[in-house]
């Protein structure tokens, strides 16, 4: 609509003031890239990024990203791997930006062992939570409950407050290894970590879990109380 043509006139010229302001940094060709882009002009988006390369811009974590992020509906996975793995590579990188697009691709090509495989690939050539995560989900999903519950150990161990990793390990514990106990413990740690503010279907899973805890403690009066709480 007129409004949203409106933030897009903004942003380009937002961009532009950013390259006039400091030419030799990536910031604005990066912004203007993507201002063309949302304009369906994704080729000029390409050819901005390499002219300002030419001319003699230091190549950037962005730009790579940027070229993946532009090409990705059209060219093959491997080539889109391939600029985010460059991305990835420099000094001053931003892993959290950049790892979500190549989980999602690596999802979009395989399943499975093959997955499983390209999962830790990559999780140990760029260690990260986020991958770990990934692959330990991935675990879970093909019935290999002990090596996602070492993989979520870890990741608790690095970061306690984990609040994803700990809910699927106490799923692990009390559905697939008969450690009901420690999974209502642990799952009462996260409820006792999740701030007033966070969303009620947050809490409410938290306590259906406890619930189906209990139960296979067969304490089905309690069990029954935090089935309530979940409601």
């Amino acid at each position: 609509d007129p409004g949203e043509l409106l933030y897009l006139r903004q942003a380009s010229q937002t961009a532009q003031q950013a390259v006039d302001l400091d030419p030799q940094s990536d910031y604005g060709y990066v912004a203007m890239a993507d201002v063309l882009d949302l304009m369906g002009n994704g080729d000029k988006g390409l050819a901005l990024l390499s002219d300002a390369e030419t001319s003699g811009i230091p190549p950037s974590w962005r730009f790579y990203f940027s070229r993946a992020r532009l090409i990705a509906d059209r060219s093959n996975t491997k080539k889109v791997l391939g600029l985010l793995e460059t991305a990835l590579a420099f000094n001053k990188t931003h892993p959290k930006i950049i790892l979500p697009y190549v989980i999602a691709i690596l999802k979009s090509e395989s399943q499975g062992k093959k997955l499983i495989s390209s999962l830790q690939d990559w999780n140990n050539r760029y260690p990260s939570s986020l991958l770990a995560l990934t692959l330990a989900i991935e675990y879970e999903e093909n019935s290999e409950h002990i090596k996602a519950h070492k993989i979520y150990t870890q990741i608790i161990k690095e970061s306690p407050k984990d609040r994803e990793a700990n809910i699927n390990d106490a799923v692990i514990l009390y559905k697939h290894l008969g450690r009901s106990k420690t999974a209502i413990k642990q799952l009462q740690l996260v409820l006792n970590n999740t701030s007033e503010n966070s969303p009620n279907f947050v809490k409410s899973i938290i306590h259906a879990h406890i619930g189906s805890a209990y139960v296979h403690l067969k304490q089905f009066k309690n069990a029954e109380k935090s089935f309530a709480r979940a409601i």
